[in-house]
Formats: C-alpha cells, sequence, structure tokens
C-alpha cells in the first residue's frame, strides 16, 4: 500500500464525506455560524489530527487491558470541528475523535474514554459541544484550578490514567498547568508551536526596558522560567527553543516523538507524542515511530489529492482500521 492509498485509508473518519460527521456540523451549524469561528489554511490539518487519531487508538487500545477508568482531556476542545476554508471541507476536531476513534471489540465492548472532560473559553465553543458529545464540558481558562480540580476529580478511581491533547494557537497553556499534570499518570499529544514561539521571541529581543520585560512575559509563563531568555538569538533561534522546551519536557515524559509539519509559507509546528518510560520500554510507542515515517514521506500532492477523495470526486473510501 502506498502512502497515499495509506492514508486515504486511514483518514475517512476526519472528513466530512463521513455522513455523521457531516450531520453533526449541518445540525450545529444551524445554530451558530461554524464557517466564521474556525479556519485551518490547509490540509496540514490531516497530518496533526491523523497523528493524534492514531495514537487515541492505540492508547485506548492497549490501556484498556490494564486500567479501569481512562480519561481523554482537551484543553483548547474548540467547537468539535474544524474547517479549512481553502477547499471548503469538514474534518472532525479532536473532541470529536476522541469520541469516535475508539475501537469496538469482537465481544461488543468499546475501548471508549471513560470520561472525557473538554476544556474551552469560548461559549459557543462550548454550546457546539453540548450539541454533538456527552462530556464534562468547562467552558473556562485552561490553566485554571477550577480545570484542574475537575481533572482530579475525574482521576481519583484506582487505575486511572489520561491522554492529554494540548493545541494550542499561540502560548495559551502556560507551563504551570502542564507541570501539573505532568504528575498525574498519562500520555500527552502536544502542539508545540514552533513558529509562533520563534516570533514573540524576535519580537521581544527587538525591544528593551520595561516593553520588553512585558512581552516576554507570554513566554516565561509558557516555559515555566524566564531562563530561555538566556539563549543566544538570531538565527536558528527556533530551534533553540524549540530544543529549551523539549528538555523540560522529557524531564516528566521521557518517551517523546516528534513529527516536524511544515505550512504553506515557512510556518511549522512540532507534534509531541510524550509518553512516561515503562520497564518493558513502552512497546506501544513503535507504531507512533512507523507513523512518524509515514507522515515524514507525504507530500502537500498527496493531501491535495485527499482532499478531492472527500469532496466525491472519488469514491474508494474505506473503514479506518
Amino acid at each position: 500500500m502506498d502512502d497515499f492509498e495509506w492514508l486515504k485509508d486511514k483518514v475517512i473518519k476526519l472528513a466530512g464525506a463521513d455522513q455523521e460527521i457531516r450531520q453533526l456540523y449541518d445540525l450545529v451549524n444551524q445554530r451558530i455560524n461554524m464557517k466564521d469561528r474556525i479556519y485551518v489554511k490547509g490540509p496540514w490539518a490531516f497530518k496533526k489530527l491523523l497523528i493524534l487519531a492514531i495514537y487515541i487508538d492505540i492508547f485506548t487500545n492497549v490501556a484498556k487491558d490494564h486500567r479501569k477508568n481512562l480519561v481523554y482531556i482537551d484543553l483548547l476542545a474548540g467547537p468539535g470541528f474544524n474547517y479549512i476554508v481553502d477547499f471548503d471541507l469538514v474534518i472532525a476536531g479532536s473532541p470529536l475523535l476522541a469520541a469516535i476513534i475508539p475501537r469496538v471489540l469482537k465481544s461488543g465492548s468499546l475501548n471508549s474514554f471513560d470520561r472525557m472532560i473538554l476544556v474551552d473559553n469560548d461559549p459557543e465553543n462550548c454550546e457546539s459541544l453540548k450539541q454533538i458529545l456527552a462530556a464534562d464540558i468547562l467552558c473556562a481558562d485552561c490553566n485554571s484550578d477550577t480545570v484542574y480540580d475537575t481533572i482530579i476529580s475525574a482521576m481519583k478511581p484506582p487505575d486511572s490514567l489520561f491522554l492529554v491533547f494540548v493545541d494550542p494557537e499561540g502560548l495559551e497553556v502556560q507551563w504551570r498547568t502542564m507541570e501539573r499534570l505532568f504528575g498525574l499518570p498519562g500520555d500527552f499529544v502536544i502542539n508545540y508551536p514552533y513558529s509562533g514561539v520563534a516570533r514573540t521571541c524576535g519580537r521581544v529581543d527587538a525591544e528593551c526596558g520595561p516593553l520588553k520585560e512585558s512581552l516576554g512575559r507570554p513566554l516565561d509563563n509558557f516555559f515555566g522560567t524566564s531562563d530561555w531568555r538566556q539563549l543566544d538569538s538570531g538565527e536558528g533561534i527556533g530551534d533553540r527553543l524549540y530544543n529549551f522546551y523539549l528538555e523540560r519536557l522529557k524531564k516528566y515524559r521521557s518517551e517523546v516523538v516528534e513529527f516536524p509539519i511544515m505550512m504553506v509559507g515557512g510556518s511549522q509546528y512540532r507534534i509531541l507524542v510524550a509518553a512516561r518510560k515503562t520497564q518493558g520500554g513502552s512497546p506501544w510507542l513503535k507504531p507512533v515511530a512507523k507513523l512518524k515515517k509515514r507522515i515524514e514521506s507525504i507530500s502537500d500532492g498527496q493531501l491535495d489529492r485527499l482532499v478531492d477523495v472527500y469532496k466525491g470526486k472519488q469514491r474508494q473510501l474505506t473503514d479506518f482500521f
């Protein structure tokens, strides 16, 4: 199976060609103009959501054999859908993936999350989520004590384990929030905003005095320290900032698989799958390493072809797994 056929088979449930997702979107769109709320500027969004979807499948399939209480946490959940404006295409957002990806076993049981905590600071996004999912929906700042207390409550049952998706557009998720979650048992899928962090650092570097201090404070909160200010600025600062973040992350989750994602125009981000190292060597991460090779080999042209599939120009669609 070539990379395009593999991608096509894996991503069916992300897109509007899946009638259930399209119907949900249309239902919500009757009350909230979704196209005015969220835009994904290119089909590279498939790569990010594909990584999350496959890790959800791996995580729930493995963890259900060992844990009784699985919790999905989405710190910046959005409305539940993504809209790729360039192609007039609806794809399932991260909260929907957490609900639809877990496998139905031959016995009829479902490897689903036992609890879902979806956080967003926008009331209309929260309203959209309430219409499409049965979950704990918190209309709050993801860094608030309210969110943390809800997570702690969800993790109280014995044998609890969580999967956290952290998908900021900028520097919204503070390191203090991450550090609190690091103390609980679970894995992370993190979108590190590589270009956004580098641009913010550049603006800070161009200033001086009180303004420099003020502009740098969001980065202090993002990294959980002001030590990033000691890095050499100039060419390559994006990599230095990223490696600084990665080193801090690995103190808490030493097993990290990195996915560089490039976008049109040169902007980029990193998807990080981060887990604790186990005595058995974390074997469930081996498929993630294979996924990394697949993702890196998928061209923008192949993504464009995939969009054609979902817009009905081709019909050779198969089940997700």
